[in-house]
């Protein structure tokens, strides 16, 4: 039988657990925001940044556009190997859209770049993901 001083220590933990993650989540939520509103205002460097900081913190919408940022061309010069690393982030955190946009990125590149993109994509998660 577990005793009462342990049953409120694991009640307490997972408060705080529970706590902290909320905390995390409103950060994710406001590092998001500030990233569209300084992408709106054409900003997109400073938008790419608040998009890592939410991204780091396990918003898998930043995390997809990231890669987008990365893909097009038009709001962060062109970088298959970055975006490539963003799909395959936001596809591993849920994100179906990524899966497609990293497979089609995937026909008009090198082996050895994919490589190096799945080798920054590994080490980012190994990193980042247990913030989730």
């Amino acid at each position: 039988m577990i005793s009462k001083s342990i049953t409120v220590w694991l009640v307490c933990t997972a408060v705080m657990f529970t706590a902290a993650r909320a905390v995390a989540d409103a950060d994710a939520e406001e590092d998001f925001y500030r990233g569209v509103q300084t992408y709106r205002a054409g900003d997109y460097a400073e938008a790419a940044v608040w998009f890592s900081k939410s991204a780091e913190l396990g918003d898998s919408d930043a995390q997809f556009l990231l890669g987008r940022m990365n893909y097009d061309g038009n709001s962060l010069p062109q970088d298959y190997v970055e975006a490539f690393k963003w799909f395959e982030i936001a596809a591993v955190n849920g994100v179906p859209v990524a899966r497609q946009y990293r497979d089609g990125l995937a026909e008009v590149m090198t082996p050895e770049q994919i490589a190096r993109a799945h080798r920054l994509a590994d080490e980012w998660l190994e990193r980042y993901q247990h913030k989730k």
